[in-house]
């Protein structure tokens, strides 16, 4: 085992994953439509490429090493999929109520204010920002405070609507 941790590590280190995506992109591409096309993916990470560890160049790889996945039906069977996984091992959702408070207690949340009434979890899991989730917590359990994020860039969020047809349509081109 440890000969390939060894081999992986010295493997990692070669592909200078630590250096800025842009100079990372310039090492393979020197035409500027195969630049802008290969440093397009990380403008959704909400900052320049000059910005962006080219750690991200994984995603790049990703997709066209690996191709892009749908599932059938669409993105919403697999939410579905997992309420479903949820629900069959005693997992309750509760939608269209927003939470207002994350309730800590003994060093761990173990409750959410919502419509101004305390409700007990096993677990709670924010899926919101960081920022937005730390705003749900009491100062002391805060990792940063107000001026800290008053400081940071916020990256841009994407809504991408897949649209099907179950018939050709003439003269329409992928991606159009």
């Amino acid at each position: 085992m440890g000969i390939y941790v060894s081999k992986i590590a010295k493997s990692a280190l070669k592909l200078d994953l630590l250096t800025n995506f842009r100079s990372y992109v310039g090492k393979y591409f020197s035409h500027p439509y195969l630049k802008a096309l290969m440093e397009f993916p990380v403008i959704f990470l909400g900052a320049s490429p000059k910005d962006i560890p080219a750690m991200y160049s994984l995603m790049n790889y990703g997709g066209y090493a690996l191709g892009t996945w749908y599932p059938m039906g669409g993105f919403y069977e697999l939410i579905l999929a997992m309420k479903k996984v949820g629900e069959k091992h005693g997992v309750k959702y509760h939608f269209g109520h927003a939470v207002e408070k994350i309730v800590t207690k003994n060093n761990s949340a173990q409750a959410i204010i919502v419509d101004g009434k305390e409700i007990m979890f096993d677990a709670i899991i924010a899926s919101s920002d960081y920022h937005h989730s730390e705003t749900l917590l009491t100062q002391i359990k805060k990792n940063y405070s107000e001026a800290y994020w008053e400081t940071r860039t916020f990256a841009p969020s994407c809504l991408i609507y897949y649209l099907g047809f179950n018939t050709k349509i003439p003269n329409l081109k992928h991606h159009t």
